[in-house]
């Protein structure tokens, strides 16, 4: 690795040592991204057992194309971690020219009908392991000309993403908060308002998913910043996240 690039990977490791919350965690991942890869699109996707994507954090990522992703193109995205599974022992980076030549992807649905409106062309994936098994991921989007998507930077981010797993996995297995969840009495309602934020939907899109009133989401929202002793949306996700895989 050149010496510029060491020294962005340990300016970054640096910068990430010391956060200690889920949320901090993930934003500053993909600030750092931006600034030293000049990965402008991303999004940090957390990931179930079984393979499944959930609770995405994005950056400078239009909330109309994450809905329009989750509901009619995450299923052709060549770069799923259920889909990679068998190529992730060698690598935790993989881009689209990785899986098909560039004739087969400019002739996809995918790149037709989701990518190129969008005046997208790249994608590249990394993967978030622990014990072989995917726990989390960020997806990186950029036009054709973003050099941050070159082999060099590649295997760059496929170093760094080492540690980012490493202290991922620390972050949620160890709660910044003691509350046994015995301890926590949350209504019906409640507990449907904490499940649809982890989707990211907005307080808006949560009341007219539940047909209620906006007023009662943000009701529901005050009891359980209360209950949990949080004082905001960020910060009741990471306690979610936490006491959810703790």
């Amino acid at each position: 690795m050149g010496e510029i690039l060491f020294s962005t990977c340990k300016d970054m490791l640096l910068q990430l040592d010391d956060l200690e919350t889920l949320s901090e965690f993930r934003e500053q991942v993909l600030f750092l991204f931006d600034k030293y890869f000049g990965l402008e699109r991303s999004i940090f996707w957390l990931c179930r057992e079984e393979g499944e994507i959930y609770s995405p954090v994005t950056r400078n990522t239009p909330e109309q194309s994450l809905r329009q992703y989750m509901s009619d193109y995450s299923d052709k995205d060549l770069l799923l971690p259920i889909r990679v599974s068998s190529l992730l022992s060698n690598t935790r980076v993989l881009r689209i020219e990785d899986m098909v030549s560039k004739q087969e992807y400019e002739n996809s649905l995918f790149y037709n009908d989701f990518m190129k409106p969008g005046n997208i062309y790249h994608e590249m994936g990394v993967y978030l392991m622990n014990q072989n098994k995917p726990i989390g991921g960020i997806s990186f989007v950029g036009e054709q000309e973003n050099a941050g998507f070159k082999d060099e930077a590649a295997k760059s981010i496929d170093l760094l993403s080492h540690f980012i797993s490493m202290k991922l996995y620390y972050i949620l297995k160890h709660p910044f908060r003691n509350i046994p969840m015995e301890d926590v009495h949350l209504t019906p309602s409640e507990e449907k308002v904490c499940k649809l934020l982890q989707t990211g939907l907005t307080n808006q899109e949560m009341a007219d998913h539940l047909f209620v009133s906006l007023h009662a989401i943000k009701k529901h929202l005050q009891n359980i910043y209360k209950k949990l002793g949080v004082t905001n949306r960020t910060s009741l996700l990471s306690f979610i996240m936490h006491k959810s895989l703790s």
